[in-house]
């Protein structure tokens, strides 16, 4: 079966697997924690990634996910395989650079991924969208 990982300052890439919940505890950990991103498609993460100051990822929804996650595929509470649609649409999602402006700004200004924790996240996705990153600045100057 192929799930997608993603993980900090990486491109997400496809892992095949014959045993979902081994890979997804080897690879994210043991307090894993599922976002419904669509019918049959969930974001599974770690729980406590915030608490135990892991990199910034990914700007998802209203929240900031910390750490290496997935993108995981079930059917009828079974596990399945990504098909190549979800893949491609996934990768796309999930591009580093779609990102890599406002989490450049978290590293240099919230520090910690814990301190995430006490602030109020809404609207984070909405604020992503208009950071721009020094290297688009560059090219607008030229």
């Amino acid at each position: 079966m192929k799930i997608l990982i993603i993980e900090p300052d990486k491109e997400p890439y496809i892992k095949t697997t014959n045993n979902i919940n081994n890979t997804l505890i080897d690879i994210i950990g043991d307090n894993l924690k599922y976002i419904k991103l669509k019918n049959n498609i969930d974001l599974v993460y770690d729980d406590e990634a915030k608490l135990n100051n892991l990199d910034f990822n990914r700007i998802i929804k209203d929240d900031v996910i910390c750490g290496t996650f997935a993108i995981v595929s079930q059917y009828q509470d079974r596990w399945s395989s990504l098909s190549s649609k979800q893949i491609r649409y996934y990768k796309k999602r999930f591009q580093l650079r779609h990102d890599e402006g406002l989490l450049q700004f978290m590293r240099e200004n919230i520090k910690h991924s814990s301190n995430l924790l006490s602030l109020r996240l809404d609207g984070i996705e909405k604020l992503n969208k208009i950071i721009v990153t020094d290297k688009e600045m560059k090219n607008w100057k030229n």
